[in-house]
């Protein structure tokens, strides 16, 4: 999957998985995670990882932060923070 960053010549690194976007199978990223959509599967990113409100996940989540606002159906690893907003 391209990054949407990568595409434009950007130098930040972010895969984005919006809400209508439904992902069955693994996600692993050097950079940051941005899931808004429905997946099953485990998440590992190399950064931030952010669940929006409108995502619905059924996995493990690995990243260096990692923050819910959606739905996880799951275990979180966070190397420096993780955290529920009162939508997760």
């Amino acid at each position: 999957m391209a990054k949407r960053n990568d595409m434009l010549g950007a130098t930040h690194n972010e895969t984005v998985i919006g809400s209508s976007v439904k992902l069955r199978g693994n996600l692993q990223s050097d950079g940051d995670i941005s899931v808004d959509g429905q997946m099953i599967g485990n998440i590992k990113g190399g950064g931030h990882v952010t669940l929006g409100v409108n995502s619905q996940v059924t996995g493990h989540v690995t990243g260096v932060s990692v923050v819910v606002a959606g739905r996880l159906e799951g275990n979180v690893i966070a190397a420096d923070s993780a955290s529920i907003a009162a939508s997760g």
